[in-house]
């Protein structure tokens, strides 16, 4: 029963529909085909943000290490253990037989 609820909260979008693992796959597909232009129509039709366009996707690398700087090295070292839990559970959910669409997810990349 908490197998089943962990794996359809994996699926729940903003609507709070549960789509089925094919349609979640090929969602994913569509990023790594399409890139910023795909998150750009999910945005739209998924958040609703309208006036999406990928140049307000992209941020420099100046900003990024901008943002870094301000931030307390506790909490960079808080987030980077949420990383590596989240990685922990995703392999153990793959490796419990759960939907895993990739290894993206387990390295952080996506």
């Amino acid at each position: 029963m908490l197998n089943e609820a962990v794996e359809a909260a994996a699926f729940v979008g903003v609507s709070g529909a549960v789509p089925g693992p094919q349609r979640h796959l090929q969602r994913v597909e569509r990023v790594r085909t399409d890139g910023d232009e795909a998150l750009v129509r999910a945005l739209q039709t998924f958040d609703h943000v309208g006036g999406a366009s990928a140049d307000l996707l992209r941020v420099s690398s100046d900003e990024f290490a901008a943002a870094h700087a301000e931030v307390p090295a506790q909490v960079v070292r808080a987030i980077g253990v949420a990383i590596s839990r989240s990685q922990a559970f995703n392999r153990e959910f793959c490796r419990a037989g759960h939907l895993c669409p990739a290894s993206d997810f387990l390295a952080g990349r996506f």
